[in-house]
């Protein structure tokens, strides 16, 4: 299920209809009159660059008191990410993930940085680390991996992630798949061939 605010117009109306066509469930999918929903304008200058404007709106206006606690404890995963920490929304998205892990559900929390985002990149550390105490599951890629670690070695930027409280370290590393660590089993799994419609 997905939980957030939209705006009420055609692209939340839009993002809605889809998620609805993929049987993901919407019951918790909010659309607010005081906010337009966020858009993000994504510019590919090679393929292996990708340039992001973003224009936040209705995603700010999650709040804790609107959380639905029962729904959250009762859900098997909980999966996130740090735009949500780059908004006013950020103590319901961390409040969210506290009460799945108390729950003893997995949560999966995807760096995904964004620095345009941030006002400085030292608040999205602190609010990225205040997170990764949250998850079971943390999916980095190497730059992310770096930022948060000091080094691009998967096997030592991993343990220092584990070192946090997740069990799991994934790092993806794009055409050369992924490698995956739970501090006692490593591995790598090569990238797949795909025909590529769109990297965003």
């Amino acid at each position: 299920g997905f939980i957030g605010k939209v705006g009420a117009d055609a692209f939340g109306e839009l993002l809605q209809t889809t998620l609805k066509k993929h049987n993901v469930d919407t019951t918790y999918f909010t659309a607010d009159k005081n906010a337009p929903t966020m858009l993000a304008v994504v510019a590919i200058p090679n393929p292996n660059e990708q340039q992001f404007v973003l224009y936040n709106g209705a995603n700010e206006l999650l709040d804790v008191a609107s959380l639905p606690t029962a729904y959250i404890e009762g859900a098997d995963v909980f999966i996130y990410g740090s735009v949500s920490l780059a908004t006013q929304s950020r103590d319901a998205a961390l409040k969210a993930a506290q009460l799945a892990r108390s729950a003893n559900h997995h949560v999966i929390f995807d760096v995904n940085l964004r620095p345009a985002l941030w006002h400085n990149l030292e608040e999205a550390r602190t609010q990225i680390e205040a997170a990764l105490a949250t998850a079971t599951i943390v999916k980095v890629n190497e730059v992310e991996l770096e930022f948060l670690t000091g080094t691009r070695d998967v096997e030592k930027g991993s343990q220092n992630l584990l070192t946090r409280g997740a069990e799991l370290c994934c790092v993806s590393l794009g055409k050369d798949g992924a490698f995956f660590s739970n501090g006692k089993v490593t591995g790598h799994v090569p990238a797949f061939y795909v025909r590529v419609k769109s990297t965003v």
